[in-house]
């Protein structure tokens, strides 16, 4: 049995990784073209977030969840990535208006959404607030009163919540999240505002300072294009999405593999196939479908094959990694185990 699984894996992962090269040549040309209009798909890189992205220390390369994505994009057009990098998330923004880049990883915000048009979020992540570890501030809400300047990355996402929200404290603003905090301890502030895990490493780092608990702002990460691609943006808020569930499908593919039960990931890949394909013929052919319909046929795709990877037939995606070692160590005679 397992020979037999075995071979119909191989062959349903073959066929998988083909269809999947094919979808991304045949990605309309109007897509590639709106995102890549210069042949390379320019991702822009705010290595100020640093929970989302960094810089790798050996060869300076960005890493992190951003750049994942933004090479995922450009492997989907089969286009070269080149990555163009900020250290403030306000930098980015003004780079648009010179046409630096094509795609870019921002939260968003309706000062940024008149410029740029948003996925929905891929991330959510929170403001905090940081203050000296004697200061009277006690809560978010303390923090809104006069005299109180509050230090910030200027243009961020929460320098843009920050001006609308507050009606007595007063922003004072240096061009970078670390401009920002130096300026709070230099100047002697009464708080800083920031993405949360970096306000919480700051307060580590400095134990005359203290994190107000609780948030003034949730941070929706989204992917976004410059406006006026509406071909392309359609393509990234249909399809882009689900790109995470085909690496969590393919995860679990392989932990599979290495404990030996592979009837499930051979079913998801197959169902994926049908779905995608047979979904968007069915769509454009029977029910009129535009594009819309063929990306929501790959999503749909993608989706079943990360549901079924993810069935009750498996144990704790923990413990069939850890078995995943083992099953590459006696990979040579697994299949010789079957009589």
């Amino acid at each position: 049995m397992i020979k037999a699984l075995a071979a119909l894996t191989f062959l349903s992962s073959l066929l998988s990784f083909h269809v999947s090269d094919a979808m991304a040549e045949n990605v309309p040309r109007n897509v590639v073209t709106e995102l890549a209009p210069s042949g390379k798909l320019r991702a822009a890189i705010n290595f100020g977030n640093s929970v989302l992205a960094q810089k790798d220390p050996a060869t300076g390369e960005p890493r992190g969840v951003s750049a994942e994505l933004a090479r995922e994009v450009a492997k989907r057009l089969a286009v070269p990535i080149e990555f163009v990098t900020f250290d403030a998330a306000g930098k980015v923004f003004d780079a648009l208006q010179k046409g630096a880049w094509d795609i870019a990883f921002l939260a968003i915000d309706p000062v940024r959404a008149a410029g740029i048009d948003f996925t929905a979020p891929y991330v959510v992540i929170e403001g905090a607030y940081v203050v000296p570890v004697d200061s009277p501030l006690k809560t978010v809400e303390d923090v809104d009163r006069d005299g109180v300047r509050v230090a910030v990355a200027r243009a961020s996402a929460y320098d843009l919540y920050l001006t609308r929200a507050l009606k007595h404290a007063k922003l004072v603003r240096e061009s970078s999240g670390p401009e920002a905090l130096a300026l709070f301890r230099k100047d002697r502030l009464e708080a800083a505002a920031g993405v949360k895990q970096p306000i919480v490493a700051f307060a580590k780092e400095h134990p005359d300072t203290r994190v107000i608990p609780g948030r003034f702002m949730v941070i929706e990460q989204a992917m976004g294009t410059p406006k006026g691609r509406e071909a392309g943006v359609r393509y990234l808020r249909v399809v882009g999405p689900v790109y995470s569930l085909y690496g969590i499908g393919l995860a679990l593919y392989f932990a599979s593999l290495g404990a030996g039960r592979v009837l499930w990931p051979v079913a998801s890949g197959i169902l994926r196939l049908i779905t995608a394909v047979g979904g968007g013929g069915l769509s454009i052919h029977w029910l009129g479908g535009g594009l819309d319909s063929v990306y929501l046929a790959m999503a749909a795709g993608l989706t079943t094959m990360q549901i079924l990877r993810d069935e009750p037939p498996y144990d704790r995606l923990e413990a069939l990694s850890a078995r995943l070692a083992e099953g590459l160590e006696y990979r040579g005679v697994l299949f010789a185990r079957d009589p």
